[in-house]
């Protein structure tokens, strides 16, 4: 899954292999190793899933 978004100034990166929310913190794994981001509340983090597992990019 090729992806290049950005939410609330952080950057999605390319390739995800593994992705956890929990309320809100987000955790991905990429190319570059494990991402944890996280957001002021759970909507925020489901977006911010919904964008990095969109194919629209």
């Amino acid at each position: 899954m090729q992806l290049d978004s950005t939410h609330s100034g952080h950057e999605a990166h390319s390739d995800i292999e593994f992705i956890s929310i929990n309320k809100n913190k987000v955790i991905y794994q990429d190319a570059s190793g494990f991402v944890e981001k996280c957001f002021d509340n759970a909507a925020e983090a489901r977006h911010f899933v919904a964008d990095l597992t969109s194919d629209s990019n």
